[in-house]
């Protein structure tokens, strides 16, 4: 039933390219006319960013429309909640990888779902090499590889932002960010982790700096490193802090 419903595609144009009448998987119809171009404020400049209030605008993101490469300033304008049931990930999983600068004003997106798709990276973001801060996303991720509910992978610079939700995945994952090689910074991370592969309550596996962030949700790990706050770290971690259990069958498992 799920392939029959328009919510399970996003991102795809139903009013104007694709069509489901009659049928269980989409089919193009170029007779419907062209898609009225998207409408955004800002240029993308540090002084006048692109401002998204709204789903499409993100997907847009998520789509290249609006640019993931080059420093381009990105804002939210207001609260979002996703609608998609499969959310594509914003960079990575052979696409571009995000390098703007995303700041969420303190503004939530919520209702993100990621399940059964089996990319490489998987979050709100895929794939990021530049700034994304002051920004809370609650929703629930599963993965093949690497996951989090802000990002998979993060060789950039993460501060301020509130993650709360569900993550499973078989490679590095973590509520926050899997993977990890950046600057992690007054990060919270109230999650659920559970899944092989390196698990952590905040990150699954670091070899970045991680500073005044902490993770609150249990983590269950299965035969690799599992751990409340980092399952495996290379790390630099400064006062930080786990509330939660973390549990798994390997033998690196810790509190940290």
């Amino acid at each position: 039933a799920e392939l029959g419903d328009q919510a399970t595609y996003s991102g795809w144009d139903f009013d104007h390219i694709w069509t489901l009448s009659g049928v269980t998987l989409p089919v193009m119809d170029l007779t419907r006319g062209e898609a009225p171009a998207l409408e955004v404020s800002g240029t993308g400049a540090e002084d006048d960013p692109y401002i998204i209030v709204n789903e499409k605008q993100l997907i847009a993101l998520a789509q290249n429309v609006l640019p993931k490469t080059g420093k381009n300033y990105y804002e939210l304008g207001s609260d979002i909640v996703l609608t998609a049931k499969n959310w594509t990930a914003i960079g990575g999983n052979g696409s571009v990888n995000f390098e703007g600068v995303f700041d969420g004003k303190g503004y939530q997106i919520s209702g993100l779902k990621i399940s059964g798709q089996h990319d490489e990276d998987e979050g709100l973001f895929g794939y990021t090499t530049g700034t994304i801060k002051n920004l809370k996303v609650s929703g629930s991720v599963e993965g093949s590889s690497y996951a989090g509910i802000l990002a998979g992978r993060s060789t950039g610079t993460i501060e301020n932002c509130q993650v709360s939700g569900t993550v499973n995945a078989a490679g590095d994952h973590g509520g926050l960010v899997g993977y990890d090689e950046g600057t992690i910074s007054n990060c919270i991370a109230d999650v659920t982790v559970t899944g092989n592969g390196n698990a952590g309550g905040l990150v699954g596996q670091s070899k970045g700096m991680i500073e005044k962030s902490g993770a609150l949700g249990n983590v269950t790990g299965g035969s690799n490193s599992a751990g409340g706050l980092v399952g495996y770290n290379g790390a630099t971690i400064r006062n930080c802090y786990a509330q939660g259990r973390a549990e798994g069958s390997g033998n690196n498992i810790s509190a940290n």
